[in-house]
């Protein structure tokens, strides 16, 4: 049977409560560790792929967090695993 390819699924946009506990953090200091939490904790898909978002963005300071970007390439959720898999520095 041949392969059907699948338009990807638009990507999800998190909640504001997602973004009101991730967006702050992003120019303090321990934000990479926060990040680190929510990305390897939440159960939240939403809060998961804006960490891994962010993380993204701070390529050079996220080296740290290479172990949680690199767990979250066996995410349920195809968009924390596409994510995470750009954001691996």
């Amino acid at each position: 049977m041949p392969h059907v390819h699948r338009p990807a699924r638009p990507r999800p946009r998190a909640p504001a409560q997602a973004r009101d506990v991730v967006s702050p953090l992003e120019g303090e200091a321990d934000a990479i560790e926060v990040l680190r939490q929510l990305l390897g904790g939440s159960a939240q898909s939403e809060i998961r792929f804006t960490a891994a978002e962010i993380l993204g963005k701070k390529k050079e300071q996220a080296k740290a967090a290479a172990p949680e970007l690199l767990a979250a390439l066996n995410d349920t959720d195809e968009h924390v695993v596409s994510v995470a898999a750009a954001a691996i520095p």
